[in-house]
């Protein structure tokens, strides 16, 4: 997810692994089309990207 205020000089990145509302779309659609994970209580779940900035 990108936010980016109108008329400010900064943007906030948040990475997600699925697309909004994939929970409710699940019945609908396959898993692998929507990402997400689903997970017991104790399972750990653990990912990493990175963000190479560059002047356009």
């Amino acid at each position: 997810m990108l936010y980016c205020p109108q008329d400010y000089d900064y943007f906030c990145a948040e990475p997600v692994s699925q697309c909004t509302d994939w929970l409710n779309l699940l019945p609908q659609h396959r898993q692998a089309a929507l990402g997400g994970s689903t997970l017991t209580p104790v399972e750990p779940l653990e990912a990493a990207f990175s963000l190479t900035p560059r002047c356009v």
